[in-house]
């Protein structure tokens, strides 16, 4: 635990552990997937927190392309280990999954072509990364950390998603509204931070509204879920707690310190966590239901850690140097706070 960085926000970072063991205790059927959703839902609130702020104030395509490299050696790397892994151990989707497959899934853009995700948690990175191309706009043109131009996101995909769940509702069109919701809900948090730093009070009102619209969106865009335990009225109530576990984080400043341990290595968590499920049920099938919960939680821990200390951090490490000699031939006025996803 002391190899985290005193930069980093521990309220964030202890949320992004919260969130990763809602996500693993779905995943190990433990819970329902509505608690995989608030955490989902709350790690798209974790990323419109921190992603806009890891450059400070800059615009241009030099601003863009820094950000870019940032992202690249924070994600990608840990992302390929994954797919590595999952190649490895056979599990069903990588066994059946054509190179070409393989391929798209290596550059993370596999989702926006209809090919299968290696991993199914993968569905979450190509959201983020529709997050990051607007954030670039933005960026670009200084406007990154604009509360005016965030508000105007925000308002823009409530009228989006409202649309696509009324035309799922009446017309039949299975649109993806959890894009336009995610993308809410990262812009929402964008203007928490922003209201933080500027030492004013959280967006109450615009809070009130995004919580509100997605009332009639959840219940007329999955209407037709009759399965029990799922259907609007379940993402409704995901989602509004999402939000207020968010705000609560936001706000406290002492943390456990054991979460924000599992927030540092919270992204090769989410990446494994599925990978040393399949593995322990495929080679362990007599273990009981406690200690299969046990072990597959310290197994995941462990080499979230190993993943953590031997390929994010050399790989964010590298980038960083990177960023320095380009900051160095292209001077930019850059930040130094390299807060994780």
């Amino acid at each position: 635990m002391n190899s985290i960085k005193n930069n980093r926000l521990k309220n964030i970072d202890a949320l992004r552990g919260i969130c990763v063991l809602l996500v693993f205790f779905t995943h190990l059927s433990i819970t329902s997937w509505f608690v995989g959703r608030v955490g989902v839902a709350a790690f798209f609130l974790v990323s419109g927190y921190v992603i806009p702020f890891s450059l400070q104030e800059a615009k241009g395509a030099r601003s863009v392309i820094y950000f870019w490299v940032k992202r690249f050696f924070r994600l990608w790397p840990a992302y390929w280990l994954s797919i590595i892994i999952a190649i490895i151990l056979m599990t069903p989707i990588a066994s059946e999954i054509s190179i070409k497959g393989i391929l798209l899934n290596i550059t993370m853009l596999q989702g926006f072509f209809g090919v299968e995700n290696v991993i199914p948690v993968y569905w979450t990175l190509q959201i983020e990364l529709c997050f990051y191309f607007l954030i670039c706009m933005l960026l670009f043109f200084g406007y990154s950390k604009n509360e005016k131009y965030c508000t105007a996101f925000i308002v823009f995909f409530i009228v989006v998603y409202f649309s696509m769940a009324l035309s799922r509702y009446y017309m039949g069109i299975k649109f993806p509204v959890a894009i336009p919701i995610a993308m809410g809900l990262m812009f929402f948090s964008a203007i928490c931070r922003i209201r933080r730093i500027n030492g004013q009070e959280l967006p109450i009102f615009l809070g009130a509204l995004l919580l509100i619209s997605l009332v009639p969106t959840c219940l007329f865009a999955y209407a037709d879920i009759t399965k029990p335990g799922e259907g609007g009225a379940y993402y409704i109530v995901a989602y509004f707690l999402a939000f207020f576990i968010f705000i609560f984080f936001e706000k406290i400043k002492k943390v456990p310190e054991v979460l924000v341990f599992l927030g540092s290595i919270s992204y090769s968590f989410y990446l494994l966590h599925e990978l040393v499920i399949f593995f322990v049920r495929k080679y362990f099938l007599e273990m009981t239901a406690p200690l299969e919960f046990f072990g597959v939680l310290l197994i995941t821990i462990f080499v979230s850690w190993l993943s953590f200390f031997f390929i994010e951090n050399p790989a964010q490490s590298f980038g960083r140097k990177i960023l320095n000699s380009l900051k160095n031939r292209y001077p930019v006025i850059l930040g130094g706070n390299y807060t994780q996803l």
